[in-house]
Order: structure tokens, then sequence, then C-alpha cells
């Protein structure tokens, strides 16, 4: 299996920058997101990419670099396992222990059958698909 997840709190990170952007104005909001999830997809195929920072952690993460934003994942994930997504400039919560998937690996770190009413979610949606994104993956902000 190749692609990426995201753990729920990864997701509801992005909820929540896209949210607070799209105060001011949407099209930046959506244009950030549709940023993160570009690099999501590029470390996919490349996911030594980001950077270790043994200040933040011990743990075997990376960080990649979006905008003001880092992207946090566990490399050796297949699929890529993103971790969180927060603001450069937030003080890190630590990360001793990375959020584990449960299960056998397989089971989405989602649920992908699930989601909020229209009226409000971000237009990255858990279960929305699009011309670039794999069916029954978490879609990208086109």
């Amino acid at each position: 299996m190749s692609g990426y997840a995201l753990h729920p709190e990864a997701f509801a990170n992005l909820e929540e920058i896209w949210e607070f952007i799209a105060q001011d104005d949407i099209e930046s909001a959506d244009g950030v997101i549709s940023d993160i999830f570009d690099a999501i997809r590029s470390l996919v195929n490349f996911p030594r990419q980001g950077t270790r920072r043994p200040d933040l952690t011990s743990q075997p993460l990376r960080f990649k670099r979006v905008r003001d934003y880092l992207i946090v994942y566990a490399p050796d994930e297949k699929p890529l396992w993103i971790v969180a997504v927060m603001h450069g400039r937030r003080k890190s919560p630590g990360y001793g222990s990375y959020p584990q998937r449960k299960g056998n690996g397989v089971t989405p770190a989602i649920n992908l059958t699930e989601s909020p009413p229209a009226a409000s979610r971000p237009p990255f949606s858990v279960g929305s698909t699009c011309c670039c994104c794999t069916p029954g993956s978490v879609a990208c902000p086109r």
C-alpha cells in the first residue's frame, strides 16, 4: 500500500488552519491547504526529504516546512503517516511517542465513510475525491 494517511489530530489541525485563515480570506485558506497537500504528496515518493528534529523528539519523525507550517510525519510507515500539521512558531506538544496506528496497519487512521455536514467543513473533507486523488484516501482540496 502506498499513499498517505492522516492521524485524526493532523486532520483536525488542517481544519483549524483552514478555519483560522478563512476568517480573513477563503482563497488564501484554500491555497495554504493546497500547498500542504502538495507537500504531503511529494513526501510519499521521497519521505526522507524532511528533516529530523532531535530538539523536539527522539522518535523517528521528520518535519517538512510548508509556508509557516510544519508537517510532522513518520517516514518509515506505509502508507506515509502524517502525525500533525502545526504552525512553525507553535510550541511543540512534544513527540516523545507519536500516535500509532491501531490494528494491522491497514485500518485507516480516520473514518473515511463519515463526513461532517457540508456547511461546517473546509473543502478538503474526508470522503471527497477529485481528479488527482486516490478513491478511498483523504482527498486534497481541489
